[in-house]
């Protein structure tokens, strides 16, 4: 049955998993349209209570998904089986109640995510248009809870996303406009004092300005050796995280599978295949981690010899990835190495169920990490070339207004104004920078969603 509704004509998808028997048969629904989905809606029946397949079903499949506590309705379905015969509805609503805290402790959630309704009496109450029966139904209830929760996760979410970004830009703009204002603040205190003084100091800060250009020469050539150092990091972490090589393992492992013909080759493929990206994972940690070491003492140098404040993110996080790797392999090891099933499935199908659920989250794992190792190290670079400009356009600047300033007292006070009106326009763009990342600030803030 397809009933009309927007949502499903803008693309809503509703999958139906219909029991234990489906999600044990069909592990790939557990691996990945569970976890996946923007809600999962468990469903028991009222006049039956939580048996003891809903636990089972609750405990193995929908529990241990990280995540869901925010888009997960437990649904208290035929609650008009206990409208049945003359009972006051005083007397219904309270083995409704009793119902729903009785389902809500078995399943360990708060009473307000289990949701009492009658589907048939909902279904009836739409097709003819009856409001008065699709409030008895209580189904508008879930379909607000749905609606809610879906959207507010999907903003948090966002809100996760641009936060994250927006972070590094205003860091980054931020020590910019400060390494700007302290050039022009710096310049103009020294020529400040050139008012009025002999041209011995003039010479003096004129040989200033050349060990500065001395400087930058030398911070340049730091950068090359120091990118040509990190493209290098780069691109063996580009080979060890490369997920079509993943994807390869991944096939290798499952024509090795249909090639086996006793259960106790499996467990050697699947061994095989996790030894191969658990080392390629582990070797990429390494790099990582030498990656950070060399982040640190450039950040460390640049600052004490040039005096550029570079910003860098937090440190890359790599155990999710392992534990992530680890919980797939004990997956793995229970639902393929068991004796009985290669007798139950068949090469064929194990084959195929190995690399659908089991390899295909492996291959993500390594998209994730190549995705986000990429950009990491190039927040690192990124604001070090802005940094390394700005260093440039300011002893450029120096050099310039030194040589117009040596013979000529009137230069002196063209490049005073130039200087106030440089840092008056800096001050400005902070002060711009600042109430624009309070803006974003409030307009990220989202508060936790309730359904009390």
């Amino acid at each position: 049955m397809n009933f009309p509704h927007p949502l499903l004509a803008s693309g809503l998808t509703v999958l139906d998993t219909p029991g234990h028997a489906a999600l044990s048969a069909e592990p790939e629904l557990m691996m990945h349209r569970i976890p996946d989905a923007a809600a999962v809606v468990f469903m028991v029946a009222a006049d039956t209570g939580i048996t003891a397949g809903d636990e089972a079903l609750w405990k193995e499949y929908v529990a241990p998904v990280a995540g869901l506590e925010g888009t997960c309705f437990v649904a208290l379905n035929k609650i008009d089986t206990l409208r049945e015969g003359s009972k006051p509805e005083s007397k219904v609503l309270e083995a409704i109640d009793g119902q729903v805290r009785a389902t809500a402790e078995a399943l360990g959630v708060p009473p307000m995510r289990v949701f009492a309704l009658s589907a048939l009496q909902g279904l009836a109450a739409k097709t003819t248009n009856d409001r008065d029966g699709l409030i008895r139904s209580r189904l508008y209830r879930l379909e607000q809870a749905l609606a809610k929760g879906m959207v507010h996760q999907r903003r948090v979410d966002h809100v996760a996303v641009v936060t994250a970004e927006s972070r590094t830009i205003f860091s980054e703009a931020r020590a910019l406009i400060e390494s700007r204002l302290g050039f022009a603040r710096e310049q103009f205190h020294e020529l400040t004092m050139l008012q009025g003084k002999n041209q011995k100091l003039v010479e003096t800060l004129a040989r200033k300005a050349t060990v500065e250009r001395t400087r930058l020469d030398k911070a340049r050539t730091e950068m090359v050796g120091l990118r040509g150092v990190t493209n290098r990091h780069a691109d063996e972490l580009a080979k060890l995280l490369n997920p079509n090589a993943a994807r390869e393992a991944g096939m290798q492992a499952r024509s090795a599978v249909l090639n086996t013909r006793f259960s106790g080759g499996i467990g050697q493929v699947l061994d095989t295949f996790f030894g191969k990206v658990r080392g390629d994972l582990e070797r990429a940690i390494v790099v990582i981690g030498e990656v950070q070491a060399m982040m640190t003492e450039a950040k460390r140098k640049f600052a004490t010899d040039y005096g550029m404040l570079v910003e860098t993110g937090p440190e890359f996080a790599t155990e999710r990835f392992l534990i992530e790797l680890d919980r797939l392999e004990e997956y793995a090891e229970r639902d393929f190495k068991s004796a009985t099933s290669l007798l139950t499935r068949g090469r064929k199908t194990l084959g195929s169920l190995f690399f659908d659920t089991v390899a295909l989250k492996v291959i993500y794992v390594f998209e994730i990490a190549d995705r986000e190792v990429r950009a990491w190290m190039a927040s690192f670079i990124r604001p070090l070339d802005a940094q390394l400009i700005s260093f440039q356009e300011q002893t450029n600047a120096r050099i310039e207004g030194m040589g117009r300033i040596q013979n000529a007292e009137t230069d002196l006070v063209v490049r005073l104004g130039e200087l106030q009106a440089l840092m008056t326009e800096v001050e400005s763009q902070r002060a711009q920078c600042d109430a624009h990342q309070e803006k974003l600030r409030e307009l990220l803030t989202v508060e936790r969603h309730s359904l009390a």
